[in-house]
């Protein structure tokens, strides 16, 4: 490992392709139930990579497909080198079980000191720069080019630093996850507090307490609300009058008796 570009003393600077094996994947043949039917291998499709430990998945393989792949074992860092999802996003989980990849992914082993999680979260956080610098260009569907991920330069701590830095980031996501529940919580109760003032404010509870002083307040009498209904009647039926008036002028007629009754 090389000392150059190192961010911090005791750190040195190194690859995917020397801090830990390569796998590869492939899918089976479909057409032979053999290598499907009733399988017990996890068999890891970039649909399965909704979140950053992967627990299980959509298909699983027989000990007869496991013959044509190679078995990855328990926290190693996934990668997907080819899906559309690639245009927006980098998804680098890791395995919580021995699973089998597709030809779409890319599967690397640690070597021992190697703490799987301190490299998964380095890709991640270095997810725009290495879509920027491994993506494969001219192709239909977004696609890493692999020996470009293997040599990408990766910051490498001293084996006990790089489990401090996820016990830390661990905790500090935790505390995050619990203030985005409160703020969801939260922002449920501001929506139904917002039905209830709105309820509140249409049937007058809330402007009750200060009806009830502005009523003993001396001063012009007050519209009640059947007399703003009757007075907007009238001004309509004042302002349709006139209206209809004038369409009679207009016309060189008489105004019919009782028309303005109707």
């Amino acid at each position: 490992m090389s000392e150059e570009g190192a961010s911090c003393d005791g750190w040195a600077v190194s690859s995917l392709q020397i801090i830990a094996a390569s796998v590869g994947g492939g899918t089976p043949s479909k057409a032979n139930d053999a290598y499907w039917e009733d399988g017990t291998i996890p068999w890891v499709s970039p649909k399965d990579m909704k979140q950053f430990v992967v627990v299980g998945t959509e298909d699983r393989l027989t000990d007869d497909a496991l013959e044509l792949l190679s078995l990855v074992p328990t926290h190693s860092i996934l990668v997907v080198v080819c899906s559309g999802i690639l245009s927006r996003t980098l998804p680098v989980p890791l395995n919580a079980m021995p699973v089998t990849i597709n030809q779409d992914m890319r599967a690397f082993v640690p070597a021992p000191g190697i703490n799987a999680k301190f490299f998964a979260w380095q890709l991640v956080a270095r997810e725009r720069e290495i879509l920027g610098r491994c993506s494969k260009h001219g192709t239909t569907v977004a696609s890493i080019e692999r020996p470009a991920l293997a040599r990408f330069s990766l910051q490498v701590a001293p084996t006990f630093e790089q489990v401090r830095i996820v016990e830390k980031l661990e905790e500090l996501f935790s505390d995050l996850n619990a203030g985005i529940a409160e703020l969801k919580a939260a922002q449920k109760e501001l929506v139904r507090y917002r039905q209830s003032l709105l309820k509140a404010a249409v049937d007058g509870t809330l402007t009750a307490a200060w009806r009830a002083v502005q009523s003993q307040q001396p001063g012009e009498l007050k519209e009640s609300g059947a007399q703003l209904l009757e007075r907007i009647l009238t001004e309509r039926r004042a302002r349709r009058e006139v209206k209809q008036l004038a369409k009679f002028t207009e016309q060189g007629k008489a105004s019919p008796k009782g028309w303005n009754q109707k």
